[in-house]
């Protein structure tokens, strides 16, 4: 996320999560980071 506040990259990133988009790594706070999150292959 870029040029857009802490508040809304929150809010977009939540959403990603909740979408199964986006999946957190184990760190937490600072250190949080997100992967894509692929769809299995069929």
């Amino acid at each position: 996320m870029a040029k857009c506040s802490q508040d809304t990259a929150g809010c977009d990133i939540a959403d990603l999560v909740a979408k199964a988009i986006l999946r957190q790594d184990s760190a937490g706070g600072r250190s949080s980071s997100y992967r894509l999150q692929w769809p299995e292959p069929v």
